[in-house]
This record gives C-alpha cells, sequence and structure tokens, in this order.
C-alpha cells in the first residue's frame, strides 16, 4: 500500500484500490472484436478504445463495454465521455443502449 503525504511530514496510508478480476481468454478475444468497430461516439474506424460500462461501486465486467475512439473516450478531450458524461449521454444515448447495440453486431442471431 502506498503513503500519501498530509503535509508537515506527515504521513497517511492511501485507500486500496478494489481489486479487478483478471479478463478471461474469451472476455480477451470479444474486447479485442469490440475494439475493430467504429467509435459509437463519431464513427471513427477502429482499433479504438474500450469502454467498460458500470454501475458506481460495482466491479468491472469485461463483456459490459462498447468501442469508443481516443477523443471520444478519454478525459482530456473536450467533451469527451470521461470528460462530460452528461453532455456525451445527451448527444450520444445511453450507455446501456450502446452496450446492447455492441453485442448485437459481435453477436448476431
Amino acid at each position: 500500500m502506498s503513503r500519501v503525504e498530509t503535509g508537515q511530514g506527515a504521513y497517511q496510508k492511501s485507500p486500496k484500490k478494489p481489486k479487478t478480476r483478471k479478463a478471461t481468454p474469451e472476455e480477451i478475444e470479444h474486447m479485442g472484436r469490440a475494439k475493430m468497430l467504429p467509435c459509437r461516439g463519431c464513427g471513427r474506424h477502429g482499433p479504438n478504445d474500450y469502454h467498460h460500462v458500470r454501475k458506481f461501486g460495482e466491479k468491472k465486467k469485461h463483456k459490459k463495454g462498447f468501442t469508443l475512439c481516443p477523443a471520444c473516450h478519454r478525459p482530456h478531450f473536450k467533451d469527451s465521455l470521461h470528460d462530460n458524461r452528461r453532455k456525451w449521454v445527451e448527444v450520444n444515448g445511453s450507455e446501456e443502449s450502446h452496450v446492447a447495440e455492441t453485442m448485437a453486431l459481435l453477436y448476431p442471431e
């Protein structure tokens, strides 16, 4: 566990991050295939990032996600999903709908 300086030479233990389960080979294949799909925000062709969808405090589920290009995904880009989630959802729709559409593209019936 790392330590964080609190000022005047005092240290306290930093909180532990919850451990995420490693992806299975099947989940790794799923994420790899999903990364080759176009970005769900702007349509840029892959390879792209894989955005994991989870509720606050929920563990990461490797098959619950969708594809975003770096500009639509990463926090240091204006109006990206991690920069302004509320605005991104207003413009592009809910994360859950993108998960469902991604699953339908990867696993057609």
